[in-house]
């Protein structure tokens, strides 16, 4: 009797730690849910996984490695284990450096027409510093040609500086000739 006394107080104890009030909607237990949880989710993927590596097996039985190293040559090759994530990785990959292309092109063609309008308005200065160059030119020869003297000027200029010449030279001789000589004073 003792020794049933002392079970069924270990049989208590142990359901006092072990259970715990039930969930009303899905009647889980409140203790371990996490737990439970998580090998819900394990279930999932481990099936997942089960349904990628017998999809492609059309009932032959071949080993893991022999599918994931391609060693059969195709012949009983599970190729939804290796096929379907690769395909699927492959179109992520595709679908986002489309997308991203479509913006560089994007960036491309904004950064072409800048380029476009800069060179646009650096021609549209050229041309309008050209023609202000030309304009200058030829202001430039219509002062030369205005400050060219004409010939009858040139030949009243030379007679002119004859004729200063002849009088610097008059009054030279009239100068020294009125000078008292130098030892007389």
């Amino acid at each position: 009797m003792t020794s049933q006394v002392f079970h069924s107080w270990r049989r208590y104890i142990y359901l006092w730690l072990t259970t715990s009030s039930r969930s009303r909607y899905n009647r889980t237990d409140d203790v371990g849910t996490f737990l439970q949880a998580a090998r819900r989710e394990r279930n999932k993927v481990q099936s997942i996984n089960d349904l990628f590596h017998t999809c492609g097996r059309r009932h032959h039985h071949c080993d893991t490695l022999e599918g994931i190293t391609l060693q059969g040559r195709g012949e009983g090759l599970a190729w939804g284990f290796m096929m379907i994530p690769a395909c699927f990785t492959l179109t992520f990959i595709t679908s986002i450096t489309l997308y991203r292309w479509g913006d560089r092109l994007a960036v491309q063609k904004h950064t072409l027409e800048e380029w476009q309008h800069c060179l646009l308005e650096a021609s549209q200065n050229r041309a309008a510093a050209d023609e202000e160059l030309q304009s200058v030119r030829q202001r430039a020869v219509e002062v030369r040609a205005a400050l060219r003297p004409l010939p009858a000027e040139q030949q009243w200029g030379a007679q002119l500086e004859s004729n200063v010449l002849f009088i610097n030279e008059k009054l030279q001789r009239h100068s020294r000739d009125d000078e008292p000589p130098r030892g007389s004073r």
